[in-house]
């Protein structure tokens, strides 16, 4: 497991002609794992929104994404 805090590269790749290739890894980074989660999250946040509930600013619906992503990436590391 990604002792990093973002959980490294969520679909790493081998490295090739691309570019955002690392060179200490040689991976292609790609969107870490804490944005797939947040995206995740925020996939049924929006799918459970009723009529009433677009009154939640997009900022507190995203920052809510990120804490569960961080909260998930915590829970993998154990």
């Amino acid at each position: 497991m990604s002792k990093t805090p973002d959980g490294g590269p969520a679909f790493p790749m081998p490295a090739g002609p691309e570019p955002r290739v690392n060179d200490a890894t040689h991976y292609n980074e790609g969107m870490t794992l804490r944005d797939y989660f947040a995206a995740k999250v925020m996939q049924a946040e929006i799918a459970l929104w009723t009529e009433g509930s677009w009154m939640q600013s997009s900022n507190h619906i995203a920052k809510k994404a990120y804490i569960m992503a961080d909260a998930m990436l915590e829970v993998r590391e154990k």
